[in-house]
């Protein structure tokens, strides 16, 4: 009874898919529950006003506590960058690399990093 409880309290939505272009979509998603909000991926930064519009419909993304960016890459700065001035205000998490790039980038967010052991420790400021 109490897993079933948990089940209803946690919702995933699928946000897309996004065409970037003629061959690729991009599929984010976003799990809500009474507790908190997860946002999981962003698009390329020229993708992220659409892609807000469509998180909105779910949620205001100033009210989203965490964005996990589970694909980093030095692009990725750029979309963090977009997706901050359209008001997301919660922690990014993500690997030691990107985290440093956000970090030297001028990225003021709280950054949580996740290590090849599984464990999560806050990024230091470099």
């Amino acid at each position: 009874m109490e897993q079933t409880r948990l089940q209803d309290s946690i919702k995933l939505h699928q946000i897309g898919p996004i065409k970037t272009d003629e061959q690729l979509l991009f599929n984010g998603y976003l799990y809500v529950s009474e507790k908190s909000s997860i946002l999981v991926d962003l698009p390329s930064s020229e993708w992220v006003v659409a892609y807000k519009e469509r998180i909105e419909k779910i949620k205001p993304l100033q009210e989203i506590q965490y964005l996990i960016l589970a694909h980093p890459h030095f692009a990725m700065v750029s979309a963090v960058r977009t997706v901050i001035t359209l008001g997301f205000t919660g922690t990014l998490i993500t690997n030691r690399s990107l985290s440093k790039q956000l970090t030297q980038n001028g990225i003021k967010l709280p950054i949580q990093t996740i290590e090849k052991n599984g464990q999560s420790t806050v990024c230091r400021r470099f």
